[in-house]
């Protein structure tokens, strides 16, 4: 098959969630054969066309930027946006035809769904959005679709959802059953496998791998450090990633006079160090943790995870069983590491069980299969 995936943030620029998403899948179809092209925002500090290997292919399409414009955040998103909206759609039309593209795929709702959608109506292909995450809970409270919404109602599309919720509001907004399908987010298992020989270490090691915004809720985390430390002090406390937080959590640091035992990490392109290194991982979002790849990844590595009990977090966190289940509360989370860290036994037990419900549910292979199928069946369909 010759597949384009529409995305407007991509690696090396964009190193979060669906862009990672969107390497593995890509990476995958491509070694079983299949023709990739991803279509995303242009760089000029970027090759235009980057092949990746023999059916691999970034493409970024025209971008034009401003100096002034960089100089205020809000025109900048702005207009990357608006870039990437409008060239997608041109250059995505020609770059279809020229390499005889038969269905193509967007990521997030209005910045790779809406892109992809729009080019497949043109060239009268089959197209399909993937909502990510939280993508459609800002419009739970919307009992009739909104108007920049629209292309979801479009022929010839199937909508792909990794939450319930989501669903649930399509449904309300009278999308038909048969345009919807339920994929979670997945992990490549092989390369996110538990260590193979212990480490000997100084310390225990806890680790939060994600952004640093008020959403993933690492600011918990820190709160949560002192009550941890006046029981088991012989531990270290990683912070990987960056956000409009930043500032913010290490001033608390200091106030709290805990900065011997946290170190910010900032971005790290190879986290599996990190997860080598872990001996509990963290996901403390106030709105959702289930599909956050993090949480996943630490699955996969076979790490005991404390993760908020928001969302559908629940559907992969079982209390007791494949991680621990804890409030938006410092003291809770607290009490929760502490069960994990003085009881290794029954850690390791967490961690087992966390990392066989990834193998038999959230794996590439798996959900790989899935995407495979799918496009083979709109392809068919669209030929008759």
């Amino acid at each position: 098959m010759n597949i384009a995936i529409y995305v407007q943030g991509y690696l090396p620029e964009d190193i979060y969630g669906i862009p990672r998403y969107i390497e593995r899948l890509s990476q995958y179809l491509s070694e079983n054969g299949h023709k990739v092209w991803i279509i995303t925002k242009g760089n000029p500090r970027l090759k235009k066309t980057e092949k990746i290997n023999d059916n691999l292919v970034v493409y970024r399409t025209f971008h034009l930027s401003f100096k002034k414009i960089n100089k205020l955040g809000f025109l900048t998103s702005f207009w990357n946006r608006f870039s990437y909206s409008i060239m997608s759609i041109i250059e995505g039309v020609k770059l279809c035809r020229k390499n005889k593209i038969q269905i193509l795929h967007g990521h997030h709702l209005l910045y790779g769904g809406m892109q992809a959608i729009l080019t497949a109506k043109l060239i009268k292909l089959p197209s399909i959005v993937t909502v990510h995450g939280s993508g459609l809970d800002y419009y739970s409270g919307f009992n009739k679709i909104p108007l920049k919404l629209r292309f979801l109602q479009e022929k010839n599309i199937k909508i792909i959802c990794q939450k319930l919720s989501a669903i649930k509001i399509l449904k309300k907004w009278n999308i038909s059953n048969e345009k919807i399908k339920q994929f979670f987010s997945f992990v490549d298992t092989e390369k996110f496998h538990p260590k193979k020989k212990k480490i000997n270490k100084r310390y225990k090691y806890i680790s939060f791998v994600g952004r640093l915004i008020e959403f993933k809720g690492p600011d918990l985390l820190i709160d949560a450090i002192p009550f941890i430390i006046r029981e088991y002090n012989n531990v270290k406390f990683l912070v990987i990633g960056e956000g409009y937080l930043l500032n913010y959590l290490k001033q608390r640091v200091t106030e709290l006079g805990i900065q011997k035992y946290v170190k910010f990490l900032g971005l790290m392109k190879n986290i599996e160090l990190i997860y080598s290194i872990t001996d509990i991982s963290v996901s403390l979002s106030k709105y959702e943790n289930s599909t956050d790849l993090a949480l996943l990844e630490a699955l996969s590595f076979g790490i005991p995870v404390v993760a908020t009990n928001v969302g559908e977090t629940e559907h992969i966190i079982k209390d007791n069983i494949t991680g621990l289940l804890t409030n938006c509360d410092p003291k809770d989370i607290s009490e929760k590491i502490l069960t994990l860290l003085n009881n290794p036994n029954f850690a390791k037990e967490i961690g087992v069980n966390g990392r066989a419900i990834i193998k038999k549910d959230y794996s590439l292979e798996k959900v790989g299969r899935l995407h495979e199928t799918l496009y083979k069946s709109l392809i068919n369909k669209m030929k008759r």
